[in-house]
């Protein structure tokens, strides 16, 4: 993206987030939007949504933020595709969230922000985010999720305890391998 771009997509999301309520109200309108549009995307969301909406707008935030820092976020959104896959969210999920995005924005910023260039703008922001998403997801050959059973677990000081799984699956072997230690909140 050129710097004319981002600059008109930060600005657009500043003002979006400089409005009373804005950040919840522009995820809300997103929300009534998709799940209009694409009703079985609901399913990938809890009851409760109030968490959800708070996790969108960071998310937007840390991407609007970084759009001239091309390694860094596209590392972040290539995990944020992978994360994504056990949820079993697929390529046409990421072009239905872009367009009520889109469409979001555009009902909350009014016509006196979302001129053609800012759309555009967006529109190529979003096909980036989409594709670095989409690309990292579909890269992965492995299931999008593992099972295990927790066969041990050893607190080793207050609240940090190592443990230990069983993988679920017969076919173990291209499991990620990693150890590491975890907290108990």
């Amino acid at each position: 993206m050129d710097s004319q771009a981002i600059s008109l997509v930060r600005s657009s999301f500043k003002s979006v987030a400089a409005v009373e309520d804005g950040p919840e109200r522009l995820a809300r309108t997103f929300y009534s939007i998709l799940f209009a549009r694409s009703p079985e995307t609901r399913e990938f969301f809890p009851a409760a949504m109030d968490v959800q909406r708070d996790r969108l707008v960071s998310a937007i935030a840390h991407v609007v933020e970084r759009l001239d820092e091309s390694d860094a976020i596209l590392e972040y959104l290539a995990q944020l595709g992978r994360d994504h896959r056990k949820y079993g969210v697929t390529d046409e999920h990421y072009t239905a969230v872009g367009n009520a995005l889109i469409e979001a924005l555009e009902t909350f910023g009014g016509a006196e922000m979302w001129t053609d260039e800012v759309d555009s703008a967006w529109r190529n922001a979003l096909a980036i985010i989409s594709a670095a998403m989409m690309d990292a997801a579909n890269a992965e050959d492995g299931p999008p999720a593992w099972s295990a059973t927790v066969i041990e677990c050893r607190p080793v000081i207050k609240g940090v305890a190592v443990v230990r799984l069983q993988l679920d699956q017969d076919d173990w072997s291209t499991a990620p391998v990693s150890t590491s230690a975890c907290s108990r909140r």
